[in-house]
Formats: C-alpha cells, sequence, structure tokens
C-alpha cells in the first residue's frame, strides 16, 4: 500500500515539474518571439535559449557523470536538501529496480 502511494506522489510530483517546464517554455519563448515594438526578434537571446542551454547542460551531464562518481547532474540535484526523504528514497528504489 506505501509503494503504491509513492508511486502516486511520483506521478504528481512529475506530472507537475512537466507542466510547470512546459509553461515557463512557452512563456520564455513567447517573450522572445514577440520582440520589440518595431518587430524585431533578438535571435543571439533565441539561441541562446534553445541551443547553447541545452548544450551546456547536456555537457554538464556528461562531465559530472565521468568525474562526479556516476551520478550525473540529476543525482546532483537530487542531493540537494530540499526533497522530502520519502521521496529520495523512493527515487533511490526504483533506480535500483530499472537500473
Amino acid at each position: 500500500m506505501k509503494q503504491d502511494t509513492t508511486q502516486q506522489a511520483l506521478k504528481q510530483l512529475s506530472l507537475g515539474l512537466g507542466l510547470l517546464g512546459l509553461c515557463c517554455g512557452f512563456l520564455a519563448a513567447y517573450g522572445v518571439l514577440v520582440g520589440d515594438d518595431e518587430g524585431r526578434v533578438n535571435l543571439l537571446f533565441l539561441l541562446l535559449l534553445f541551443a547553447f542551454l541545452p548544450v551546456a547542460g547536456l555537457l554538464l551531464s556528461i562531465f559530472l557523470l565521468v568525474k562526479g562518481g556516476g551520478k550525473g547532474l540529476a543525482g546532483w540535484i537530487l542531493d540537494v536538501p530540499l526533497w522530502p526523504r520519502h521521496l529520495n528514497l523512493a527515487l533511490s528504489r526504483l533506480s535500483l529496480t530499472h537500473g
């Protein structure tokens, strides 16, 4: 029963974080693409937002996987003491069963 509630909480958390990321992405894209009063769009900022930041995140994650003990960027984020203890335990159990 406890595992069912943990799975339910993880589903709700992932859905909430996904929707939050989607809304932030739409707002950022709208803010970049709307331009200024003359209709000019800052293409360098658009490239930074949608090309350079994801590549930098990928490179940082690969670097942390190689040098950081195999945890990667997600592992370092999960080590931040913001997350509840039961969520960390459920995620570590989930990674053990699937990995």
